[in-house]
């Protein structure tokens, strides 16, 4: 399934459909709920504790790994650890979140 998409976008809307919002580190493995970086992880398939979900979604998505600013606080960091925050502290639902990294990934193929 992971091969369907080329954009990590659209894997964390289909994610998000998984299972209900959750938030922390235990959203990443926890079978009852998922955060926004876990809902990608689902559609790759990625197994194992949540860093080992984490590595794997980064290395089939290098776009959580760029340097962007945070759309709430402005402060600058990679989009993983942004998307983590948006998830995390100000519970953004997961396609508010995958709209904000929809912005990052088309602005990639303007450049």
């Amino acid at each position: 399934m992971a091969d369907k998409f080329k954009f990590a976008h659209q894997a964390m809307r289909l994610g998000a459909t998984f299972r209900p919002q959750g938030t922390g580190n235990d959203a990443m493995t926890a079978e009852e709920v998922g955060c926004a970086l876990r809902a990608v992880a689902d559609v790759i398939g990625s197994d194992g504790d949540a860093e080992e979900k984490y590595s794997a979604l980064k290395k089939r998505f290098p776009v959580f790994m760029q340097i962007a600013s945070h759309p709430v606080t402005g402060m600058r960091g990679d989009l993983g650890a942004i998307c983590a925050s948006l998830n995390d502290v100000y519970r953004w639902p997961r396609e508010k979140i995958a709209d904000f990294l929809q912005g990052h990934e088309e602005f990639n193929l303007l450049r």
